[in-house]
């Protein structure tokens, strides 16, 4: 039981959205206290099968993905091409704060559910339409996910990785749960707005323009004005101390001195550089960059980081308060005592018995509690409850969930 009040509790949210960014974004509310009903297509949301891209299992009461995204919520499957589907969903948002959905625009106009429409029947309501690309310009309606247009389309792919490398490749859902935070923030915005307006309002953002957003440092400075060269080379870094070395033992170090000129002579002498430490040529970040010798310093460094295990060069950083990071692997952070201690990580129990860790939102508050992540149901899982509390009387076997095993 939560002993702390949640600071979201009394929102109401819909969720009409499938896959990772609109689903992120609601169980950052959910989390809080918001109340958030999530309608899935008869057949359910396509992303309770995409754990299986990565053996995770992907059954009603054992899906890890499905329920990292969607705890918290309550689950209705609904048919809104039906009339008596599309008067639930009516039922639900007379009484909502939020109607939030990533469903194209065609359709739906074509379920006369889009803003102009549902704004003549509840002008109350912050309705949000979020997409891949915009709601404007000659590729409005196109489809995306958060590899193409997040990650792709902003650059990011092609100038994060050292040159000539392959493009990158993102776990799945990174760009989508980037989106997601910033939704839920446009969500309270809009929130605050309506209590001091009383007026509902719609709102947007996309996958891309949300990484334009995000890869801001890249899309500024790479403009030719600023000369800026992405991607770089592994031996032209901008600070050759802050870059990644290789240890001894094989694993990786973030080097993160962000204050080259003013550690200069410091760091000489840290990573036995002496010989170097008068040359007027090496003393600063500007000077060694138009001198042409960040290769030099790069290269050296790489020589004498493998000359040491991380672990011996974590000890000698740490003494010297010198900024740095150890490199994980994902199986490493399930592990990170760091991780635990700061409540970034919880374990769900799945069937009673299958224990699975996950991370957990990374916002903490002093004076409210947030809910702890559930193992979520299966599709329409809520229903009954949901149809009571609207005193639905008609036939819901319209609405009846089909056999996953044909949907």
């Amino acid at each position: 039981m939560n002993e702390k009040p949640q600071p979201l509790k009394g929102i109401r949210v819909i969720e009409l959205g499938t896959h990772v960014a609109v689903p992120s974004a609601t169980r950052l509310l959910a989390d809080f206290g918001a109340e958030v009903i999530k309608i899935e297509k008869p057949g359910g949301d396509p992303y309770r099968s995409f754990g299986d891209q990565y053996g995770t299992p992907i059954e009603e009461d054992y899906n890890p993905f499905f329920t990292f995204h969607n705890a918290n919520k309550k689950l209705i499957s609904l048919n809104l091409k039906t009339e008596s589907g599309r008067n639930i969903l009516f039922g639900l948002l007379e009484k909502a704060d939020v109607f939030i959905t990533n469903v194209r625009h065609k359709a739906l106009e074509c379920m006369e559910i889009d803003y102009s429409a549902v704004k003549k029947k509840f002008p109350h309501l912050i309705y949000y339409h979020f997409t891949s690309l915009g709601l404007k310009g000659a590729e409005a309606c196109k489809a995306g996910f958060d590899t193409g247009a997040f990650w792709g389309r902003s650059g990011s792919l092609l100038d994060m990785v050292t040159e000539g490398a392959m493009p990158a490749h993102p776990v799945l859902g990174a760009g989508d749960m980037g989106a997601g935070a910033m939704m839920a923030y446009g969500i309270l915005a809009a929130y605050i707005g309506r209590l001091r307006t009383g007026k509902g309002t719609f709102v947007t953002s996309s996958l891309y323009g949300t990484g334009v957003h995000y890869m801001a440092a890249g899309v500024i400075s790479a403009q030719e004005k600023f000369h800026k060269q992405f991607p770089q080379d592994a031996f032209h870094p901008d600070n050759p101390f802050r870059h990644y070395y290789l240890c001894k033992d094989r694993t990786w170090i973030a080097l993160a001195a962000q204050s080259y000129n003013r550690m200069w002579k410091d760091l000489c002498r840290v990573f036995g550089l002496e010989d170097w430490a008068d040359l007027e040529d090496y003393s600063t970040e500007e000077r060694a960059r138009a001198a042409g010798v960040v290769p030099l310093i790069v290269n050296r460094l790489n020589e004498i980081f493998l000359t040491r295990k991380r672990d011996e060069w974590a000890a000698i950083l740490d003494a010297e308060d010198i900024s740095y990071e150890k490199l994980n692997h994902y199986k490493d952070v399930s592990k990170d005592p760091q991780a635990w201690a700061n409540g970034y990580l919880s374990t769900i129990t799945f069937r009673g018995e299958e224990e699975v860790i996950v991370p957990n939102s990374p916002v903490w508050m002093s004076d409210y509690g947030k809910l702890k992540i559930r193992p979520q149901g299966g599709i329409g899982c809520d229903a009954k409850d949901l149809l009571d509390s609207l005193g639905e009387e008609q036939d819901f076997k319209e609405q009846e969930i089909p056999d996953r095993d044909n949907k």
